[in-house]
């Protein structure tokens, strides 16, 4: 069936009137499916792979054939901490039933599915393609290859979408909603005496955090209305983002923030205006000084992260090993990763292969390996994607972050220049992405790669309101 469209091009179905009755039954129906999954997986940690098809199935076919119920599905995932096949996470799959729905709901016009990242994304696929031969374990290989299929169906199916602010607004409300309950059960772990609380969402809350920070700054400085509200969630997500205790988090944020203030200020020529910003921004800096001491009240224990930078002395057991800190056992994997680029220059491991191929290029104590690499990812974004997929890869993904932080710049000239809030969140939000890259590689797979995919349609979006 297709989907109706209004003046704007806007498929009808993303317009925020009210519900039908049977969009609320079909709302109902979603959640009453959906939730009891959710809520096992959340509380005992595991589902039988296949339970949890058969437990999503009804519901995926249902939203399917109702673009709204897709939407809704797909920004619940988020915030389901389950991994379904290595790097394949919940949000995959809903990433899968959105676009399928996009595609049977949706009614195309020529030309709509143009837009300036469409040819750098195509040399990305192609680029990485390469790497599934060299694989150790190819058929593996391709099934986690297929999220970057998933990555540009996103993009396409949710960019013109994404051209209406109340759209923008519809899933940003959900996604704070979310974080706002996630930060509630980090308070409650904290409480509890726990060291390193993440809530529901699991380690990929930290930059869900970091993302949502850095959406939200720009519209608190840019408006007046419910700047309470604003401000309250921000300190509350902030404060969440603190007692996780994930310094890379931390830095990105810091820097989008600076960056943030700093681009405020500059904006204006007037003395007077600028001088009125400085105030604004000090007051900003006040807010984060104190939130951080009442993190510090609710756990002491929220920055010995950097404070200890752990065991010193003579390494001679395994606690001893596990205890010297997390930079040095990173030291293992990058040096372990960077074997692997050296024995692979031209075409790497396989893309999303270094987790399970990494036994053969370790040069470590089988202890250390076993303890510290096994199973894991590079950790930073550059070495995973050299590693993985060689020169050619990387070459491919240096094209695609080049015109990625293109958009991102048009984005936040546009925004200045007419002050537009929204524009300047969801460019910002881009931002984020990129510092955090420097410091992880969450952003290439799982949630992590699905929500890239949802800012780069936001973006993309602003492109097309800009023409």
């Amino acid at each position: 069936m297709a989907t109706k469209l209004d003046s704007t091009g806007i498929p009808a179905i993303l317009k925020l009137q009210e519900l039908t009755k049977e969009e609320k039954a079909a709302a109902l129906t979603v959640l009453l499916l959906v939730f009891p999954g959710v809520i096992i997986i959340n509380i005992f940690g595991f589902v039988p792979k296949f339970g949890l098809l058969f437990v999503l199935a009804p519901a995926a076919i249902l939203a399917l054939l109702n673009f709204r119920m897709a939407l809704l599905m797909f920004f619940l995932s988020f915030f389901v901490n389950y991994i379904y096949f290595y790097t394949l996470s919940v949000s995959t799959i809903a990433g899968i039933v959105l676009t399928g729905s996009y595609f049977i709901t949706h009614t195309f016009r020529e030309g709509e599915l143009k837009n300036p990242l469409l040819f750098p994304l195509l040399i990305l696929l192609t680029g990485f393609l390469p790497s599934i031969f060299k694989s150790i374990d190819p058929a593996t290989t391709i099934i986690l290859y297929t999220q970057l299929f998933v990555f540009a169906g996103i993009i396409t199916a949710l960019n013109s979408g994404f051209r209406r602010d109340d759209v923008v607004k519809f899933f940003m409300a959900g996604f704070l909603t979310l974080a706002v309950f996630n930060v509630i059960s980090i308070f409650i772990g904290s409480f509890m005496g726990r060291n390193r609380v993440f809530g529901f969402a699991g380690i990929m809350f930290v930059d869900y955090a970091g993302l949502l920070l850095s959406f939200l700054l720009p519209v608190i400085l840019y408006t007046k209305k419910r700047r309470f509200l604003y401000v309250s969630v921000f300190v509350f997500i902030l404060l969440g983002l603190i007692l996780t205790q994930t310094r890379n988090a931390w830095i990105s944020t810091l820097i989008t923030i600076s960056l943030i203030l700093f681009s405020y200020i500059r904006s204006e020529t007037s003395i007077a205006q600028k001088t009125k910003k400085v105030l604004q921004v000090f007051v900003v800096l006040f807010i984060l000084a104190a939130v951080a001491l009442i993190a510090y009240q609710i756990n002491p224990t929220a920055f010995s992260r950097v404070t200890n930078p752990g065991y010193r002395g003579p390494i001679q057991s395994e606690e001893d090993l596990a205890a010297i800190g997390t930079f040095a056992t990173r030291m293992f994997i990058w040096i372990t990763a960077f074997q692997a680029f050296i024995q692979n220059p031209l075409l790497g491991v396989g893309i999303y292969s270094f987790p399970f191929s990494s036994g053969a290029y370790s040069t470590l104590d089988p202890i250390i390996y076993e303890m510290f690499v096994r199973n894991l990812s590079p950790h930073l974004t550059l070495l995973e994607v050299l590693s993985e997929t060689g020169i050619i890869g990387f070459a491919a993904f240096g094209i695609f972050i080049w015109h990625y932080i293109k958009l991102i710049s048009g984005n936040l000239r546009f925004g200045k220049s007419r002050h537009d809030k929204i524009v300047l969140a969801k460019s910002w939000a881009g931002v984020y992405i990129l510092f955090s890259m420097l410091l992880t590689d969450a952003w290439l797979w799982g949630h992590g790669l699905i929500l890239w995919g949802v800012i780069i349609a936001m973006n993309l979006a602003v492109q097309k309101e800009a023409v």
